[in-house]
C-alpha cells in the first residue's frame, strides 16, 4: 500500500481544524478514556473446499485509550490508540477423516499497536442518554516477520503405519490500513463521566497476514493437501467505552428577553372606588433570614399552578441553595447539579415573591442558579444570583 497517499489523513485534520474553529466560542468539550472492543475475526481459505475451517474460539480483542473533542453535543472529533490481538484456529477435516478421528488443529496468535482518528455524530434523546453513529480510519502497526511450525503424525492402523508431517507456516505484511463503522448508545454517568455500548464493524483494506497449510505423507513420498489461507484483519463485534470530561464550556442560558410592559394611565380619581375583587399590591419583601433582597425580574402568568426547574448555570461548582415563596419554603438544603430539578408550586392571585437562598458560594462566586418557569402556555428562563448577604427574588404576578 502506497503510504505517500495521506488524503484521508489531511481531510480529516481539516475537518477537525473547521469544527474546532466553529465550536471556539459555543458549547464543547474535552474527554479522555478508555475502550475496549471483542469481537470475531474473519478469515479466507482459498482452496479448501470445505477442508479447513474454523474451530475453537476465535476472536478479535483490542484495549486502548482515546482522546475526545465534542462540539455543541452532536459532534466527535476522536483519536486514540489500542494494542490489538487476534487469536484462531484452523481445522483440517479431511485429515480426521483419513485418520480415524486424530485431530491436526493449528492455533495463530498475533499482537500489534494500531492507532485510529475518527468523527462521530450524537443524537441526544434526553439529558442523559445519546445515540451516536461514527466512523473511523485505522493505522495498524504490525511489521513484518514469519512463522512456521511442522508436527509429525505417525499411526498405527491395522498392522500398517501411517507418517503424515502437517506443515502450518504464517506471514505478516506489514502496516495496513482499515476503516470502521460503530452505531451505538451513550449514557451520562455523574457529572463528569459517560459510558458508551456499540456494535463495530472494521474492514481492512490490504492482507493483514498470509499463511499456508501443507500435509505430505512421509511413507509414499507424495503431498496430500496444499492450501493457503489469508486475513486482512476484518472483524465484527462490540466496543465498551468509558470517558471522563477533562475541560467543558457549556451552553450559555441567555437571560429571557422581557418585553416592557405599558402602564396605562388609569389612576383612580379622587371620587373612584377600586373594583372590591381588585387584589392590594403586595411589596417584596426587604429581607430573608437576615439577608437583604434584590428584585431581579417580574414576569406575569395565567395560571395558578406553574412549574419550576432550577440546575446549575455554567459550571456545576457544588452550589447549595434553600428555595421560598413568600413565607414558605419549598425547597430546602439542594446541592445543584446540571441536571433539572422541578418542583411545582401554587400561586395566590397578586405578587409572589420567589426567593433564592443560598447556603454556600460553592467554588466559585456568586451562588447562580438558572430557572425555567413554565406556566402551560409560556416559559421563562431566568438566572438569579445569591451571596451570603444578599437574596434574588422573582416577582410572579399572577393574573386570573
Amino acid at each position: 500500500m502506497d503510504f505517500d497517499k495521506r488524503y484521508p489523513v489531511n481531510n480529516f485534520f481539516t475537518i477537525l481544524l473547521s469544527v474546532v474553529c466553529l465550536s471556539a466560542t459555543a458549547q464543547h468539550s474535552l474527554r479522555f478514556g478508555a475502550l475496549t472492543d471483542a469481537g470475531i475475526p474473519y478469515h479466507t481459505f482459498q482452496k479448501s473446499r470445505g477442508v479447513l475451517g474454523g474451530k475453537g474460539f476465535n476472536f478479535q480483542s483490542n484495549w486502548g485509550l482515546c482522546l475526545q473533542y465534542k462540539a455543541f453535543n452532536r459532534i466527535g472529533l476522536e483519536v486514540g490508540i489500542t494494542q490489538n490481538y487476534t487469536r484462531w484456529k484452523i481445522q483440517d477435516k479431511e485429515f480426521e477423516r483419513r485418520n480415524d478421528g486424530y485431530k491436526a488443529l493449528t492455533t495463530n496468535h498475533n499482537s500489534y499497536w494500531g492507532y485510529y482518528a475518527g468523527l462521530y455524530i450524537y443524537q441526544p434523546v434526553s439529558d442523559e442518554t445519546s445515540f451516536f453513529l461514527g466512523g473511523a480510519m485505522n493505522w495498524n502497526s504490525v511489521g513484518k516477520y514469519q512463522n512456521s511450525i511442522t508436527e509429525n503424525f505417525y499411526i498405527e492402523r491395522d498392522g500398517s503405519f501411517i507418517s503424515e508431517d502437517v506443515t502450518t507456516s504464517v506471514s505478516y505484511l506489514g502496516n495496513n490500513t482499515s476503516y470502521f463503522g460503530e452505531l451505538g448508545m451513550e449514557q451520562k454517568i455523574g457529572d463528569r463521566s459517560t459510558l458508551s455500548l456499540g456494535l463495530k464493524l472494521n474492514l481492512g483494506q490490504a492482507l493483514l497476514s498470509s499463511g499456508s497449510y501443507r500435509v505430505y505423507d512421509v511413507i509414499n513420498q507424495k503431498e496430500l493437501v496444499n492450501d493457503q489461507f489469508s486475513s486482512k484483519g476484518t472483524f465484527g463485534g462490540i466496543t465498551v467505552k468509558y470517558s471522563f470530561t477533562l475541560l467543558e464550556k457549556k451552553k450559555r442560558v441567555p437571560p429571557p428577553k422581557v418585553k416592557p410592559q405599558q402602564v396605562a394611565d388609569n389612576k383612580p380619581k379622587p371620587t373612584d372606588t377600586p373594583p372590591a375583587n381588585q387584589p392590594k399590591p403586595k411589596p417584596a419583601p426587604a429581607k430573608v433570614e437576615g439577608r437583604e433582597v434584590k428584585l431581579a425580574q417580574k414576569i406575569t402568568v395565567r395560571h395558578p399552578t406553574v412549574r419550576v426547574q432550577v440546575w446549575d448555570h455554567q459550571e456545576v461548582d457544588g452550589d447549595r441553595i434553600s428555595l421560598k415563596l413568600d413565607e414558605m419554603w419549598i425547597m430546602q438544603n439542594y446541592t445543584l447539579t446540571e441536571k433539572k430539578k422541578e418542583v411545582v408550586i401554587s400561586l395566590k392571585p397578586g405578587a409572589n415573591f420567589f426567593t433564592l437562598h443560598a447556603l454556600n458560594l460553592g467554588k466559585l462566586s456568586p451562588n447562580t442558579a438558572a430557572m425555567l418557569i413554565i406556566d402551560g402556555t409560556q416559559e421563562y428562563k431566568i438566572v438569579l444570583e445569591s451571596t451570603m448577604t444578599q437574596s434574588g427574588t422573582i416577582e410572579i404576578n399572577y393574573v386570573p
